[in-house]
């Protein structure tokens, strides 16, 4: 299918296909299920016009759950993992959310794995230049929800940085500090942080130990 028929299908489908999950299926159950509270939305609102957004991952619901909270407010679109993105039982919160693929699998050709980063690096790029916030996970999958460990050799927020110096950072954490009984909702505390000027000294090592801080609640000094 070439691109203007992807195109195409996407508006008389997709587009109405996401308003209907979304709006009908989607915000619903997160209401029922989940309360959320954020803290400092300000930091939030204030972005207008595009934001490299770094979360920790707690669950597979982080996604749904950040871009439902913000969609009134503010155009996101998550990243994911390939090996997330591809999964059959996942693919329509990949498609739902419009998530963005990243990374790729090692044992495909250099080449060929050049290739995927360079078309993703030009989407988000695309994203941010056209005002959406652009969310990626710290931590490249799911943490144990207590300790977070950013691992040295992701470079994918530290690339989007360099490349966009002129896009505020957001910084999110997510806390859920009691388990819910059955009958009662989940207590989602979410808490923004606005940044600009991100520091990249140390490339994307330094960068990563620098979030690993913040959301390990680690005094640390996130400007250049």
């Amino acid at each position: 299918m070439n691109k203007t028929a992807r195109h195409l299908t996407d508006i008389v489908i997709g587009v109405p296909g996401r308003w209907f999950l979304r709006n009908l299926i989607v915000h619903p159950l997160a209401k029922l299920l989940y309360k959320i509270e954020v803290a400092n939305i300000e930091a939030g609102l204030s972005i207008k016009n595009g934001a490299i957004i770094v979360a920790r991952h707690l669950s597979r619901m982080d996604a749904i759950l950040l871009v439902d909270a913000a969609w009134r407010f503010a155009r996101v679109r998550p990243t994911a993992w390939w090996r997330e993105y591809d999964h059959w039982a996942q693919y329509w919160v990949m498609l739902l959310t419009g998530a963005v693929r990243m990374g790729s699998d090692k044992k495909l050709p250099s080449d060929v794995r050049a290739e995927q980063t360079a078309r993703t690096k030009e989407v988000l790029s695309k994203l941010l230049k056209a005002g959406w916030g652009v969310l990626i996970f710290a931590e490249g999958g799911i943490g144990d929800g207590k300790t977070v460990v950013v691992p040295r050799y992701l470079t994918g927020i530290h690339d989007l940085v360099v490349a966009h110096p002129d896009k505020p950072v957001l910084l999110v954490q997510t806390e859920m500090p009691e388990k819910a009984s059955f009958w009662q909702r989940q207590r989602v505390i979410v808490t923004l942080e606005r940044v600009d000027g991100f520091s990249t000294a140390g490339g994307p090592a330094g960068v990563n130990k620098r979030l690993e801080d913040h959301f390990n609640s680690v005094p640390v000094t996130l400007a250049a």
